[in-house]
């Protein structure tokens, strides 16, 4: 009877015996489980025992890239058929029978297969570790490959007991196998344009980067889990299945808002913060700036200073250049004015057939003495993360396009749900705001004075640029792409300046005697004050006024053009930001021909 079966006890403790029956009732599952540990620990070294020449590069391919395929269709057949013996042989109703609760039946199949789970991810683990000790370490079983098959495994873990327990059919369980898979291999594909497995981590890690994803990931799985565990209680006592789906409904909403709630406080009290002073001016900052029409106005300025004679122009131009930096309301958008864009517009004038020896010399005198009335780099970053900031709260894109990427708008959907985001990009910027005016400070007094520790403002550097990832200003990172100030770029404007003085003495030596002095030393009383020494270095340019036919520096710089006097400077790969640099400047007024 029903009372004697309920009065039976089992020798080894009930949930002991409940792991033995899931067992064996699930025999050929776990013997293949086991089976596929054992084949992916040996996998590697099947890979390495043959040859990847042309007689056997079939079978070695197949081997190497033939992992992915069997982890995928082995974890399915394993993980998502987790209580299909169950419906199958009926044997939930013998359990019910037996009175045995639903809690430890449902535990039961979930340790089972978990523990047959962890020994296939040990087994990928210890193939890794075989993988890097055999010489030529393959791709699929590199620490991120593991990674990324470990989540997909996981996934399947999830989401496949889910799906088994609510059907007795293999359709369902392999509908979601090939949805989930389609879904991840376009991901991977055609979003983050992944095309081997050593890559996919970046998927599977990705997933967690995105925040809407994370926040609907995590109360999912354990909407999964509460729902199949109500399922088996629904199951062994009879009552129809919609009462599991409601309870499903339940905790996934619950859970959903929960997460959200704990991820906005996340979000908002790890943004990193730094108070060094630098303020940025509040009615600025509530202030709507025409950045296109201001960049179209330095646009014009710039265009009309060409094959311009007349030093008085770019003398204006100068002020205005300064006016649109130091005033907020003028800032254009894109590459901000600045000397270096005056210094650039000096030197094409020097090369140019028609320049006049006025126009030279009013352009020595004015570069020599530029220096003392710069704008300090600090002002460019104040511009800059003002700029920032009123775009972030207005929730335009940085830069615009005539038609918006899907991106950009499953960025604003995005902003919409997550009102936090804002905020926090607002506070991260203000950050950057800081550290990006002390290095700027840093940069010009490295530049200038040649004072301060290349090694602390290279790390600076790499610091800032490593504090820019998605999981601190995902939907706002268009943002945060540069560093306004660098010792590179100021570095790169006062070359600008000293280049330019070197140029137009060298032009007007040219025009008076026919051809360009032996040194540069030789430019010093007549035409120069100082001959100007490269920034930071203080050290002469080098000077080449007849490079003869077998000058090869095009190989070096593309711009140059061969048997063309020039000055070049170097950079060693101790200047921070520098990437070991060889610039070339061309004295193409010198060379008939190479003007153009």
């Amino acid at each position: 009877t029903i009372e004697q079966l309920r009065s039976q006890k089992q020798p080894r403790g009930e949930f002991r015996w409940l792991l033995w029956q899931c067992r064996r009732q699930s025999s050929g599952l776990f013997r293949f489980g086991i089976d596929m540990a054992l084949l992916i620990l040996c996998w590697p070294m099947m890979v390495h025992l043959v040859p990847g020449n042309s007689e056997h590069y079939r079978l070695h391919n197949f081997l190497e890239y033939g992992i992915p395929f069997f982890l995928i269709v082995g974890g399915y057949v394993i993980l998502c058929n987790i209580f299909y013996p169950d419906h199958n042989k009926n044997g939930i109703m013998v359990l019910s029978q037996r009175g045995i609760s639903p809690g430890k039946v449902w535990w039961s199949r979930i340790v089972t297969f978990g523990g047959l789970l962890a020994i296939c991810l040990a087994a990928l683990v210890g193939s890794q570790w075989i993988n890097e000790r055999l010489g030529k370490p393959i791709s699929e079983f590199t620490p991120d490959a593991v990674l990324a098959v470990s989540i997909y495994l996981i996934l399947f873990f999830t989401l496949g007991q889910f799906a088994s327990i609510m059907s007795r059919s293999l359709i369902l369980p392999l509908l979601y196998t090939v949805l989930f898979l389609f879904a991840g291999f376009w991901w991977g594909m055609y979003v983050l344009y992944v095309n081997d497995l050593a890559h996919y981590a970046r998927v599977a890690v990705s997933i967690f980067d995105l925040w809407p994803i994370a926040a609907v990931f995590l109360p999912v799985v354990l909407a999964f889990f509460v729902a199949s565990r109500w399922r088996m209680s629904d199951w062994m006592r009879d009552r129809p299945l919609r009462a599991s789906w409601r309870k499903f409904a339940l905790s996934f909403g619950g859970g959903l808002a929960i997460s959200i709630v704990l991820l906005a406080a996340f979000r908002l009290t790890t943004v990193p913060t730094a108070s060094l002073g630098y303020k940025l001016d509040p009615w600025v900052l509530q202030q709507k700036i025409d950045y296109a029409a201001n960049g179209e106005r330095f646009a014009a300025v710039r265009e009309s200073l060409k094959g311009d004679n007349n030093f008085a122009d770019y003398l204006a131009a100068r002020q205005e250049f300064m006016a649109m930096l130091e005033n907020p309301l003028q800032t254009a958008a894109g590459n901000y004015p600045n000397d270096a864009t005056l210094y650039y517009l000096i030197s094409q004038q020097i090369m140019r057939d028609d320049v006049t020896p006025e126009f030279l010399r009013e352009a020595i005198a004015f570069l020599e003495t530029a220096n003392e009335h710069r704008v300090p780099a600090t002002v460019a970053v104040e511009r800059y993360y003002e700029r920032v900031i009123n775009l972030i709260r207005t929730g335009e894109p940085m830069f615009s396009e005539p038609e918006p990427r899907w991106e950009l708008r499953f960025e604003r959907w995005c902003r919409v749900i997550a009102p936090w985001e804002k905020t926090r990009a607002l506070r991260f910027a203000e950050y950057r705001f800081q550290t990006d005016s002390l290095l700027a400070e840093q940069s010009e007094r490295l530049v200038f004075e040649n004072e301060g520790d290349v090694e602390y403002l290279t790390k600076k550097i790499d610091t800032l640029r490593a504090t820019t990832p998605n999981h601190y200003i995902y939907f706002f990172s268009d943002y945060f792409y540069i560093i306004p100030a660098t010792p590179y770029s100021i570095y790169l404007q006062e070359q600008g300046r000293r280049i330019a003085i070197l140029e137009a003495a060298l032009r007007l030596w040219y025009d008076e005697h026919g051809e360009l002095p032996t040194t540069l030393d030789e430019l010093k009383g007549t035409y120069l004050t100082e001959v100007p020494l490269v920034p930071y270095y203080n050290r002469p340019f080098e000077y080449n006024p007849h490079p003869g036919e077998d000058d090869t520096l095009n190989a070096v710089n593309q711009s140059h053009v061969n048997g063309t006097p020039y000055l070049m400077t170097k950079m060693d790969d101790q200047f921070p930001d520098g990437h070991n640099q060889t610039m070339i400047f061309d004295l193409t007024f010198a060379k008939e021909g190479a003007r153009d």
